[in-house]
């Protein structure tokens, strides 16, 4: 199981790319001279820079120095080292704070959260871009605005907030273009394409990716030009297209072939190697993955090193080179453990177990399998819980626990099932994908012809017209005539384009239906009907096996009775559960992550937010731990942040905040609406009147109380500030408990 790197770097099947790789040898070895010049030179530059800016900050005055030390931090950030680019721009946030420079401390702000998104620490990134979008949009300050929307993109779309990252990006687009700054605009469409094709929206990937290629190419910005194409690319090859995958890689070939910074050499000879391990070629591969190794091996905080180490570790498994692969898997783990790349650590605890199971320590390998399930499982990967659940189903059964193996045999077949779904549904959306780019894609060199014809028939009728002078009449009717038969076609093509226009709706329409029902009906059996079936199957087939002994077969029988009856029971369990809410509830108080229930609330109602463009904007302190009833609190929170969507305008945004002093916790959720009118001293009961919402939304006012409620029984407090027309703000607390484990 190789994971592979994100974004644009990924290609994806290994068909293409071992296609193209003897054209990736060839380059690397004829750029392999120039490119050693170029890193050298590029390392002292960057050094004397800093040097420079050093010197310029002794000399500087106070009011120039927040500018300075962001530089200074930007630079460290081009040299891949993090922590120097936090530090300098920690100085500079202070220092502009204490100036009261909006501005620079909001550009700061940028800088420190895109280092922490580089070191994977997505809580203190989002923390530090939240903060200068706040700044900046308060200030009205476009510029910084939509760049601090276009980075706060990258962290929600690390975290898997792609509904969230998209919009965020679809806002910075809309405010590049006012600002008419093309580079931030062409980086904003890639980043874009990059959301979408994580999403499966393969047509829109596609056109954000072209939009980007057009502008970097017009401004002459090769280098993104070639990462764009490789974008393209990869965004075919997960599509399955493997033709215009290969046309866009020749392009990057043929038409870039200039030397390459030290970074962009690693991708290369990573994805080259990774490639050749797919294709069982692990000798060859060992050498690019060793060059990735050691070029990003050598910074313990950058999290690329995590993707060859991995490789290398599959590598030497397959080579029976025991040592060297535990030695390589364990230092994967470790590395993605500090990245908080979950799924590295999944892939890579997966192949330690194999490494452990082929030197017979069974214990071991059961430990690392017990643990990639659990993580697997967490963030739903149904490739490694596939695997994971068959190789634990084995080791249960080798040993005679038959219930548990039954356990991961269901697992197995869930997830081999729903892997089976999407696959399928990968395919619709490749067919959907290609039907819709090229539509698009032929009504703009539909447009476009049109605009060349109209220019050609302007020319032709200038022509004519200077010739009227000396042909006289008969010139006169031949522009007539011409004129007319440009419109008659026009007017033919433009008839042409409505038909086709209306068939791409109506088709576009019963996809989506045919989507819909699709999604309904597997729902239902796949977690309702099927799953209890996968157990009696499973049972039998142990039996016929003849894998359960007979003293033990009466009582897997009296199980499967047991199983039928609950399935028979199923219908009648729907009709009855409105009967098991909330009566009598007592808190269950542990201990939970507070980014755990944030990401949860925003994960949930960011359709609704969506529509009405409202943008939730999360801040809370990296690793603050909240205590608490976990399905209370996610109540509370999802009930005000509800509320806050309600009675907030469009294009306005909220901030939910979570933030800690010496006994409590507070939890405060804020909005731009209108605010309460007059003193509402009821707002927390059934008394008052629920209001309707900026977009006529009505509630039943059940909400709040309920709120009250939950907050009360766990020993917190809640209220409400409020101003006519500048917003409203909830707060409420939770005692803080130190001592409490983590268990949510």
């Amino acid at each position: 199981m190789k994971p592979s790197l994100p974004a644009f770097f990924h290609c994806s099947r290994t068909v293409i790319c071992i296609r193209v790789f003897a054209r990736l040898f060839f380059l690397l070895v004829i750029l392999s001279g120039n490119a050693a010049n170029l890193r050298a030179q590029q390392k002292k530059a960057d050094q004397k820079t800093i040097d420079s800016l050093l010197l310029v900050l002794k000399q500087a005055a106070p009011a120039r120095k927040p500018e300075i030390y962001n530089s200074i931090g930007q630079a460290y950030h081009s040299m891949q080292q993090p922590g120097e680019a936090i530090r300098y721009g920690k100085e500079g946030l202070a220092l502009a704070r204490k100036l009261g420079d909006h501005k620079q401390e909001a550009m700061v702000s940028i800088t420190i959260g895109t280092a922490f998104l580089n070191k994977g620490d997505f809580d203190s990134a989002g923390y530090f871009i939240s903060n200068a979008y706040n700044i900046s949009s308060k200030n009205g300050d476009l510029e910084t605005e939509g760049r601090s929307l276009s980075t706060l993109s990258n962290v929600l779309g690390r975290k898997g907030l792609y509904d969230s990252s998209i919009h965020a990006l679809t806002r910075a687009l809309s405010i590049f273009s006012q600002t008419k700054d093309s580079v931030q605009l062409a980086i904003a469409h890639t980043n874009l394409g990059n959301r979408y094709s994580s999403t499966g929206d393969f047509a829109k990937a596609l056109l954000n990716h072209h939009s980007a290629l057009t502008i970097f190419e017009a401004l002459g910005e090769q280098d993104r030009a070639r990462t764009t194409h490789i974008a393209i690319g990869n965004t075919y090859n997960n599509m399955g297209d493997e033709e215009k995958a290969l046309e866009h890689y020749k392009k990057v070939l043929n038409d870039y072939n200039f030397p390459m910074t030290d970074h962009y050499r690693a991708v290369l000879t990573n994805n080259i190697g990774g490639l050749l391990t797919e294709n069982f070629k692990f000798e060859e591969a060992k050498p690019y993955l060793w060059e990735a190794w050691n070029v990003w091996g050598k910074d313990s905080t950058n999290c690329f090193a995590i993707y060859p180490l991995s490789n290398l570790g599959e590598v030497y498994s397959h080579l029976n080179k025991l040592d060297s692969a535990e030695i390589m898997l364990r230092r994967s783990i470790a590395r993605a453990k500090k990245c908080n790349e979950q799924y590295v650590v999944s892939a890579s605890m997966l192949d330690l177990s194999k490494v452990y199971s082929k030197r017979s320590k069974h214990d071991l390998a059961k430990q690392l399998l017990d643990q990639s399930y659990a993580i697997a499982l967490e963030i739903r990967r149904n490739d490694i819980l596939k695997e994971a659940s068959y190789l634990l189903y084995e080791y249960y059964k080798a040993r005679g626990n038959y219930a548990q193996a039954l356990k991961y045999y269901e697992s197995h077949k869930a997830t081999s099932d729903s892997l089976l779904n999407e696959e399928g549904t990968k395919k619709m959306a490749k067919v959907e994908a290609t039907y819709e780019f090229e539509q698009e894609k032929k009504e703009i060199e539909w447009q476009h012809q049109q605009e060349v014809l109209g220019e050609q028939l302007k020319l032709k009728r200038q022509t004519l017209l200077n010739r009227t002078y000396l042909a006289g009449a008969g010139v006169l009717l031949i522009i007539v005539l011409i004129i007319y038969r440009s419109y008659r076609v026009k007017q033919q093509a433009n008839r042409s384009l409505a038909v086709k226009n209306d068939e791409i709706t109506r088709q576009k329409a019963a996809l989506e239906a045919m989507n819909r029902t699709k999604e309904k009906l597997l729902s239902v059996l796949s977690h309702d009907l099927k799953n209890p079936l996968f157990g009696l199957e499973g049972s039998l087939n142990m039996f016929l096996e003849g894998a359960i002994p007979q003293e033990r077969l009466q009582k897997h029988v009296r199980d499967l009775q047991v199983r039928l009856h609950n399935t028979s029971d199923f219908l009648e369990n729907l009709l009855q559960w409105t009967k098991r809410q909330l009566t009598g509830i007592t808190p269950n108080k542990v201990s939970f992550q507070a980014t755990q229930v944030l990401d949860e609330t925003i994960n949930l109602l960011d359709p609704a937010a969506r529509a009405k463009q409202v943008l939730i904007i999360p801040s809370v302190s990296s690793g603050l731990t909240l205590y608490g009833d976990y399905e209370m609190v996610k109540v509370v929170l999802r009930n005000l942040v509800t509320n806050a969507i309600k009675f907030s305008p469009e294009g306005e945004s909220i901030t939910v905040s979570i933030s800690r002093s010496e006994q409590t916790d507070l939890i405060a959720v804020h909005d731009n609406g209108a605010g309460i009118k007059g003193d509402n001293k009821e707002v927390f009961s059934l008394i008052g009147l629920s209001e309707k919402g900026t977009k006529g939304e009505t509630g039943s006012g059940i909400g709040l109380m309920l709120c009250r409620e939950f907050v009360e029984k766990q020993g917190g407090h809640i209220w409400f500030e409020s101003a006519a027309e500048r917003g409203t703000t909830f707060y409420f607390t939770l005692p803080v408990y130190a001592e409490a484990s983590v268990t949510a």
